[in-house]
């Protein structure tokens, strides 16, 4: 049996402070995997945003949609992302689900 288990939290560490069980922590660490979060890898924003655009965009039948500006993804690899890749993503659908131009430019996206 195989579990796939991700959290933000150091396991470790809350083990150590007995708000984690240290067995559980030994069961589900038998490999892991850190990737950091997405406001520390911008280079990886432009790829993960295509592919969202990619698959989203069938799926809501905008077949219009082709491209970000090279303007749009510069605001979305300059933004630090709180919500990480799924904060990228639910971007990526909403303005999926709200634009219908060939490419998408940076008014669509929400000030602050």
């Amino acid at each position: 049996m195989t579990v796939v288990a991700t959290t933000n939290k150091n396991l470790a560490e809350a083990g150590n402070r007995g708000e984690f069980r240290q067995d559980l922590f030994f069961r589900l660490s038998n490999f892991y995997l850190f990737v950091p979060p997405l406001r520390e890898r911008s280079d990886d924003i432009p790829v993960l945003a295509d592919h969202f655009l990619s698959t989203l965009a069938p799926r809501y039948n905008k077949k219009t949609i082709k491209r970000f500006s090279p303007e749009a993804l510069q605001i979305m690899t300059a933004y630090r992302w709180p919500g990480n890749i799924r904060e990228l993503r639910n971007l990526v659908e909403r303005i999926v689900v709200l634009e219908s131009e060939e490419v998408i430019l940076p008014p669509i996206f929400p000030s602050g």
